[in-house]
């Protein structure tokens, strides 16, 4: 036995440059193995109105339906119609609950923010559940017509605005509450929001999760009278980086 461990730490050291890597994704898969699962309760959603951003791939995607089959009243709040309404026709097959609804909502568009905020003040009496599910990383610098950074607008600005305009028809609806899909890549970006002289990639890569965050100390810090939650994205396949 003694021999066998000899020569696994002696062809390991020898070749650390690809054992390091292998053992690093063996412990990867280990970890998300025993953190990661599906939540398989029967509770039931019924009566209850759901909105979701961002709902047309990934964790958006699976909520939607989740919710569906446990009889909510799905909102599907996306940018792209051709996709939602498909996916809406999808959902319903699937759970047999026509109660999905497709609306329009572009977050780097402040505009289409207020125009979706108003529409569902107008016609839906509740909302019990606001998902801010939508979120972008993107490999360039990109700047919205409203004159902001694409990430910033559409992981902080757009969702920091939805919230507040739905924020009185959420409290009106209690027990309500808001889930914020964010991310613990924030702690890996030292930069805190300070203004950058130039653009570097690896900022790029954090800012969208400190942009997430910013939002998470927002509500933490004005929302009342409903549930506050924040869940982390973890190692999911979220189409984070689309844009």
């Amino acid at each position: 036995m003694g021999i066998v461990v000899k020569a696994v730490c002696l062809v390991f050291c020898r070749y650390w440059y690809i054992g390091f890597p292998v053992a690093l994704l063996v412990l990867l898969k280990i970890y998300n193995k025993l953190s990661m699962g599906i939540y398989k309760k029967a509770t039931l959603m019924s009566g209850k109105t759901v909105i979701v951003t961002g709902a047309t791939s990934g964790i958006g995607e699976a909520t939607a339906y989740d919710l569906a089959a446990r009889g909510a009243r799905v909102i599907l709040a996306c940018r792209d119609l051709g996709k939602a309404n498909g996916l809406r026709e999808a959902i319903i097959e699937a759970t047999k609950n026509s109660q999905v609804v497709v609306k329009k909502l572009d977050l780097s568009s402040l505009d289409s923010v207020r125009e979706f905020a108003a529409q569902i003040m107008d016609e839906e009496k509740y909302i019990h559940v606001l998902i801010n599910n939508a979120g972008t990383g993107g490999a360039k610098p990109k700047i919205t017509k409203d004159g902001l950074q694409l990430a910033m607008q559409v992981n902080h600005f757009g969702h920091f605005l939805l919230t507040n305009l739905l924020l009185g028809k959420i409290r009106d609806s209690a027990p309500s509450r808001i889930i914020n899909v964010s991310s613990l890549a924030h702690r890996f970006n030292k930069s805190h929001c300070k203004q950058r002289s130039s653009w570097s990639g690896r900022n790029q890569y954090f800012q969208p999760s400190e942009e997430k965050f910013s939002h998470d100390l927002h509500c933490a810090d004005v929302i009342h009278q409903c549930l506050l939650q924040v869940i982390r994205a973890g190692s999911s396949n979220s189409n984070l980086g689309r844009v």
